[in-house]
Formats: C-alpha cells, structure tokens, sequence
C-alpha cells in the first residue's frame, strides 16, 4: 500500500507490517450509454444503468476496515452510533408492523471468508431496539426476527 495513504495513520496491529489491497473478488463491466461500471454479481442493475443514480463522490479518512465501515454505515467512525437504515426506519416508519423497517443481507466471499462486518455496524445505537434491523441469512438457514425464539428455544419450553 502507498506511504502517501499511510503516513500518519493508525494502522490497527499492522504496525510495520508489508500492507497490500486486496484485488476485487468478482470482474465489473460497462452498462448503458454512461458507462457506469457495476460488479458482474448484478447483471439487472447493470440493464438499468442509466436509470439509477451511483454516488462515487463520497470519501472518508479512515483506512482501516472496521472504523471505514462505521463510517459508512453511521456516518461516523465512533461506534455506538445509530445505521444509516435506522435513522430512516425511525424518520420515515414503516408500512408493515410486522416486517423489519429495513433488512441487511450478509455474504461469504467468494474465497468462503464471511462477511468482516459486525453486526453492530447495522444497529439502533441510541434509537429504541425497534430500529434495529432484520439480518437474512443465506444459504438455507432461517429468516430470524429480533426476538423470535429459535426452534431450540421452542423444543426447550415444549
């Protein structure tokens, strides 16, 4: 990784270590008449390339995953904040009170790493729990709601 990212900046337990960037996982290509380049994972977004708005203007300071992440998802890199999905479940409702306010879909890599986001990083912070989010899970588990008894909770009260 270049000194000019890197100067100056805490590099978690990767002091004096070789830093190199991981090469994206999966090939982008061009879609529509602007060219937009878009992960080959989402071939439908790609048919409407020209119909979405793609920010690429936003940056951050923090180059190391987790508070990059925060970032993200907060708007801050001090944890404990509340996700960009609960301030807008909170400010806006939501249609369904039996349905999540909003869902966070989580992956494994291609190399079957799982996903390096905490679940923290989608939650409430100081808004009531009923902001938080509702995980889904692939492949083949269950859908769990916050709160919703698992089949071993079930098995243990029968």
């Amino acid at each position: 990784m270049p000194e000019s990212f890197t100067k100056g900046q805490p590099i978690a337990q990767l002091q004096g270590a070789k830093l190199s960037c991981f090469a994206p996982q999966y090939a982008f290509k061009k879609f529509g008449r602007s060219g937009q380049e878009i992960c080959e994972l989402f071939p439908h977004l790609g048919s409407i390339a020209d119909e979405i708005c793609i920010i690429r203007s936003m940056k951050g300071e923090a180059i190391n995953h987790d508070p990059a992440h925060t970032f993200m998802n907060t708007g801050t890199t001090i944890s404990g904040r509340p996700s960009m999905g609960s301030w807008v479940f909170y400010g806006l409702g939501s249609e369904n009170e039996n349905l999540p306010g909003f869902v966070v879909l989580t992956s494994t890599g291609k190399g079957g790493q799982m996903q390096p986001i905490s679940t923290r990083q989608w939650h409430s912070g100081f808004l009531p729990s009923r902001y938080q989010r509702g995980q889904v899970q692939f492949p083949g588990r269950r859908r769990l709601l916050p709160g919703q008894p698992t089949r071993r909770h079930c098995r243990a009260a029968a």
